[in-house]
This record gives structure tokens, sequence and C-alpha cells, in this order.
């Protein structure tokens, strides 16, 4: 079976695109605010079909919640209707707090709330996992 060129290509210029906007986000960043924003580590893994990216950030709470903004260019390839089926957040927390759930996902962006009504400002690490673009 001869590869199919044109999917090749585009995944190709999937992985470019993807690398030049973390490489200029790392550039750009303020480290003073790394700790409510991502650094956009980004990578992305390619198969027959399925084009799997996974970026991986750190966030803190504040008085219980946090707004994590998704990478721009990741943001692009999500489609609104399908983000439960695309988009998978894991938070792993980095000190005390009653845990922690995803409130609601979007395009652009997701939100978590601490459990329990909580008002802590711990810190936490997490993976955005986007899949079957």
């Amino acid at each position: 079976m001869a590869p199919n060129y044109f999917s090749i290509l585009k995944k190709l210029t999937l992985a470019a695109g993807i690398l030049f906007v973390t490489v200029t986000g790392h550039a750009q960043m303020d480290y003073a605010m790394a700790e409510s924003t991502t650094g956009f580590a980004t990578t992305t893994e390619t198969s027959e079909d399925d084009i799997l990216i996974r970026e991986v950030g750190v966030g803190k709470l504040e008085n219980g919640t946090a707004e994590i903004r998704i990478n721009p260019t990741i943001a692009d390839l999500i489609d609104g209707d399908r983000i439960e089926d695309m988009v998978k957040v894991s938070i792993q927390l980095d000190g005390k707090s009653n845990g922690v759930y995803v409130v609601k996902k979007n395009k652009h962006s997701f939100l978590i709330s601490e459990l329990q009504k909580g008002k802590s400002n711990a810190r936490f690490t997490y993976e955005l996992i986007v899949k079957d673009l």
C-alpha cells in the first residue's frame, strides 16, 4: 500500500507549527507568572490515522480555583462540539488541598476547582491530551 504523502505532510506541518509556538512561548514566557500559566511544553505523536498532542504545564489554585489557557495552536485544532471526546485533563496536586476537579473545558481553556468549597492556594501540574484530530 502506497503511503499517503498528503497525510504525512499534514502531520509534519502540524508538528512543526506546534514546535514553533512552543519555542516561541518559552522565549516570551514571563517566568514570574509561571505559577498560574502554562509553559506550553507540548509533544506530538502520530500513528497511521491519529494525531495525539500532549501538553504539560504548571498552575496554582487561587482561593480554590484556577483557569489554564490552552496553547493557541492546539486550541485551533479542537472541535468545540467534540471537546469531551477529544480533550482529557489530568491534575496532580503539589500542595495541601481538598482535591480538585475539572469544572469545564472549552477550546481555549479549562477551569478547575477545589472540592468541598476549598480555598487553598496549592500548586499543581497538569497533563492535557488531545486526540483524534
